[in-house]
């Protein structure tokens, strides 16, 4: 420690390479051990932001939690073997075995596991670049431009139309450069 200061550190091996991080906490074997320069960071867990090198603001709790990053900074990790990859900003795992790749992007659980929200869900923005999905399948899109699609696979095919507005299953799935067209039904 050279110019560190207010850290504290718990356990084998945490915070062993700190050079001049500061208001770090890290407890458990092994935790924050390969911090030198990040600063704001809570570790609770062995291992738990082991090679964590300049990364700051960041929160892993649990066995492993976000052990492999390094450098990406304000990333929260909650539960065993959360994982929220390297050199990502504001990316958030959440339950054992959770992983995330993109910044920006809080995902809940493992691919496969069900995820419940008992009582009442009420979101106030829901946002997509082009289209949303159930179950896999698009249903609803806004392809192209000024266009409307409702249903499995309409408008599966638009490449330069505009102005359609299309619901039902398969509802103008050949239409390609068509404009102003409105289909209703399978």
């Amino acid at each position: 420690n050279t110019n560190g200061n207010s850290n504290l550190f718990a356990g084998s091996a945490s915070g062993d390479f700190i050079t001049t991080g500061r208001v770090n906490a890290a407890f458990g074997g092994s935790a924050g051990q390969s911090t030198t320069t990040g600063s704001f960071n809570t570790f609770l867990g062995g291992s738990a932001g082991q090679l964590n090198t300049q990364g700051s603001s960041n929160v892993f709790i649990g066995i492993n939690a976000a052990r492999l990053n390094t450098t990406g900074s304000s990333n929260t990790a909650l539960g065993a073997l959360t994982d929220v990859g390297d050199n990502l900003t504001f990316a958030t795992a959440i339950g054992a075995g959770a992983r995330v790749a993109a910044s920006n992007t809080i995902v809940l659980g493992r691919t496969g596991d069900t995820v419940q929200i008992p009582g009442n869900l009420n979101m106030a923005v829901v946002n997509a670049d082009a289209q949303y999905n159930l179950g896999g399948s698009r249903f609803l899109s806004v392809t192209g431009n000024a266009n409307t699609f409702v249903g499995f696979d309409s408008g599966r095919d638009i490449t330069s139309g505009n102005a359609n507005s299309f619901f039902g299953t398969r509802a103008g799935v050949q239409n390609q450069a068509g404009a102003g067209n409105t289909f209703i039904g399978v």
